[in-house]
């Protein structure tokens, strides 16, 4: 178990750990040099690498780990170092220790980091048994894949995707396995469209202004990569009039709000003509330039805009697993799952509904707030009972606020205006030892937590009666 625990915490953070800046990379050591070195290591640490246990092997790979980081001057007796680390961790099934090895190890010296992570998650995942030890490796793989991907190196991100559904045949986990097949899906689209601009890269080599070739090199990175600094440019070159005469307007730069704007919406009518993936992409483009014009603009126009961003915000804060909660019998009430919470509320009174807290590992919790518009109240979204956090909206007073409870009061830690609506979505996740709270979507505020999980949920109303549905559970990866 303790294992299972160190492998879930530590794993996002090593595989996804941020690239340093370029620079120059040594060559590996030659095979004499590295046997050389290797000799050397195993001399001063005979007795440690006498011992056969797994709790020693992982200690002295931790050591080796601390020794190759001091072994600044010595680069040969460092690689072995880093190396030693790694295989020892593996085979003690330590992945955060052995992947951290080939993080130090690629930053220093030009190694294939990528198929270096994919044996190392291969070779612990030969003893991991448990659903805790299993998991954090196959969501290990998935981001592995996810690089991979973004390198344009299929057969890597195949490779380490089929390693990852391997380790699933030894579980059951219906969630997980939809997540790898999603990929494997993925993986496929992207190598045959991959494929299909191969002689179109080829053409560009030779000829850079060739127009359909600038055009379909040019549509992948934009529209399928979501890489805009590359693909723009080629789409200005492009055999497309419109798509070119819009990719030089955003390339000017325009300065004034209606002039992006109008870049904006261009970007988002293409997107209407397009599904998954290319609409995505060309959505979040649109918004870039939505996001620059939008505080200099007025009436229905901002309002528009607005709403775009909204909708935009509302999409990428929903990807992921998301579970409905929505079910009364939860908060002790009659009713079928979907129908909306009812929390009655009069005049002078506070009217609190506990949930029956689900079992699982979660991390978002989104709630729908439905107010009367005829009456001034406030619904409560309590997330951290009894004495912690807790997000409302306010009818009368016309506010959003975040606040943080003691055992006498609430006291207001954010609060913003807020125009009187019928509905408010309140969204809260846990990510880097923050809550990160979100209204409609847009992110108002963050707080410091320990917590790494939601445990509790209260909805509270103040003076109205107040509804509260779309309740969504965020599951922890």
């Amino acid at each position: 178990m303790v294992r299972a625990r160190a492998l879930a915490g530590l794993l996002a953070l090593l595989v996804l750990a941020a690239s340093p800046q370029e620079q120059e990379k040594s060559p590996p050591p030659s095979s004499a040099e590295q046997s050389e070195a290797e000799k050397m290591i195993k001399d001063i640490f005979k007795d440690d690498y006498a011992k056969r246990g797994q709790p020693e092997r992982q200690a002295l790979a931790r050591q080796l780990l601390s020794q190759a980081l001091q072994s600044k001057d010595e680069p040969k007796i460092q690689f072995v170092l880093f190396r030693e680390a790694k295989d020892l961790a593996t085979q003690a099934g330590d992945a955060a220790t052995a992947l951290s090895a080939v993080d130090e190890l690629s930053q220093r010296f030009a190694v294939d980091a990528a198929a270096l992570k994919t044996s190392v998650l291969a070779g612990v995942g030969k003893a991991a048994k448990t659903p805790e030890e299993i998991r954090p490796l196959v969501l290990a793989s998935l981001r592995l894949v996810d690089s991979a991907l973004l390198a344009d190196e299929y057969e890597s991100a195949e490779k380490t995707l089929a390693s990852a559904a391997g380790l699933l045949k030894k579980i059951q986990d219906v969630p997980l396995n939809g997540k790898v097949l999603a990929k494997s899906r993925e993986i496929a689209e992207l190598k045959a469209k991959f494929a299909k601009i191969k002689k179109a890269r080829e053409t560009l080599a030779a000829n850079p202004d060739d127009e359909t070739s600038n055009l379909v090199f040019g549509q992948f990175l934009c529209l399928q990569k979501g890489d805009w600094p590359r693909g723009l440019p080629l789409l200005a070159k492009g055999s497309d009039p419109a798509t070119k005469a819009l990719a030089q307007k955003d390339l000017l730069n325009p300065p004034d709000a209606a002039a992006q704007m109008a870049v904006g919406d261009a970007w988002w009518d293409l997107s209407d003509k397009e599904t998954s993936t290319a609409k995505d992409n060309l959505r979040d483009h649109a918004c870039q330039w939505y996001a620059k014009a939008l505080e200099r603009l007025t009436g229905l126009n901002k309002t528009k805009i607005e709403r775009r961003l909204n909708e935009v915000r509302m999409s990428r804060l929903t990807r992921g697993n998301w579970v409905d909660m929505t079910e009364p019998r939860l908060f002790n009430q009659p009713g079928k799952a979907g129908d909306p919470i009812e929390v009655v509320g009069k005049k002078g009174m506070i009217s609190t509904a506990k949930m029956q807290f689900p079992k699982g590992e979660w991390d978002g919790i989104s709630v729908r707030i439905l107010l009367d518009s005829a009456k001034d109240g406030s619904g409560w979204v309590i997330y951290e009972p009894p004495n912690g956090y807790a997000a409302f909206v306010d009818s009368e007073r016309k506010m959003f606020v975040n606040a943080r409870g003691d055992t006498a009061s609430w006291n207001f830690d954010f609060k913003t205006a807020w125009h009187k609506e019928e509905e408010a979505l309140v969204t809260i996740l846990i990510g880097d030892g923050e809550y990160i709270v979100y209204l409609n979507a847009k992110e108002m505020t963050r707080v410091k937590t320990s917590k790494t999980r939601f445990s509790n949920l209260e909805l509270e109303v103040r003076e109205a009666t107040v509804k509260f549905d779309r309740i969504q559970f965020h599951k922890a990866d």
